[in-house]
């Protein structure tokens, strides 16, 4: 009987074998034949940081957001790519621009109105610019790009987004001047996107807008369009610059004012604006219902004979028998 053992070589440490999968999948390479920008300074890496008490899926999602928001000449982007010999995996910059600072301005009003679109109506953006030079002085001797510069000017850009405290809806109200408009827009208060407590967004406003066209034109206001309405804020900062208000009264906006700035609440108000086309309040009711069951697309329908029979209000125009009519019309709810 003989006995053998089984022996494995390994040129790599297992421990080490983790740190080397990270390094590479997380790594970021310039491309390899000289298509940065030769002697210029380039954008290398954005970063964006969130501080504030946000919670984590929160803070990530903003994150996203702003770097949405980022000028494209700030924005470092990346492919993966595979170099030999080893065949490791790398990241490397597909496109890269260069510095300007004034994308860094342009990107700063972007996050800035983003912010404020969600609520944070004081945020601060700071910034933090640092330049690099990689493999200064350096010419490439030998292969393709013989004589190009090996140098490089790196541009790595940080930003810190303060959001600060994000505005919350205090209360929601309606104040539209056709009175059947007001009766669906209160009947249907429990469907509002816009909860109490819940935080501001500019973009639950405008999908309340359109929840409410979208329920007048069901009610017959057909021609009813988002333009007809428009969200009115509270206005406590704006009384306080009424002269004739009164000394109590000022007093009174004056602390509401310090509350707002401990705990920020918004109140809005949808309104109605003036009438400008009369057809748009007008109520639309449904008339004559033709149905064609069995008509084929694109048929001379002069030439063919065909049969008409009214049910339930509903004209049915058939070539042939292949349909129940009456079960089609029982299912027909336009009455």
């Amino acid at each position: 009987m003989s006995y053998c053992r089984q022996v494995t070589l390994s040129r790599v440490r297992p421990a080490i074998v983790p740190a080397i999968l990270i390094f590479a999948l997380f790594s970021c390479t310039v491309p390899a034949n000289f298509q940065y920008p030769q002697g210029k300074p380039f954008v290398f890496k954005t970063t964006i940081r969130v501080e504030g008490n946000i919670k984590g899926d929160e803070k990530q999602d903003l994150v996203q957001k702003l770097e949405n928001q980022l000028d494209d000449s700030l924005q470092a982007k990346t492919v993966t790519s595979f170099y030999k010999p080893f065949y490791f995996v790398a990241k490397k910059l597909s496109y890269t621009p260069v510095y300007d600072s004034a994308y860094l301005g342009r990107s700063i009003v972007f996050m800035n109105a983003l912010l404020n679109a969600n609520g944070y109506y004081a945020p601060v953006i700071q910034d933090t610019v640092i330049y690099e030079t990689v493999h200064k002085g350096k010419i490439k001797k030998t292969g393709k790009h013989k004589g190009f510069s090996k140098e490089q000017q790196r541009v790595i850009i940080h930003f810190t987004v303060k959001p600060g405290k994000q505005l919350v809806f205090d209360s929601v109200g309606f104040s539209l001047n056709t009175p059947e408009l007001q009766q669906i827009a209160i009947t249907s208060k429990d469907q509002s996107f816009i909860k109490v407590g819940k935080p501001y967004s500019r973009l639950v406003l405008a999908s309340e807008i359109n929840r409410l066209v979208d329920s007048f034109r069901n009610n017959g206001y057909f021609r009813f369009s988002k333009e007809d309405l428009y969200v009115e804020h509270d206005t406590v900062f704006s009384a306080l610059i009424d002269p004739s208000l009164d000394p109590i009264e000022q007093a009174e906006l004056l602390e509401k004012l310090k509350q707002k700035k401990e705990n920020p609440t918004v109140t809005v108000v949808l309104r109605q604006r003036p009438v400008r086309d009369s057809s748009h309040l007008k109520k639309y009711f449904i008339g004559n219902v033709t149905v064609f069951p069995d008509l084929p697309i694109g048929e001379d329908t002069v030439a063919v004979h065909t049969d008409t029979t009214l049910i339930n209000q509903i004209k049915f125009i058939s070539r042939t028998n292949k349909f129940k009519l009456p079960f089609l019309a029982n299912n027909i709810y336009l009455y």
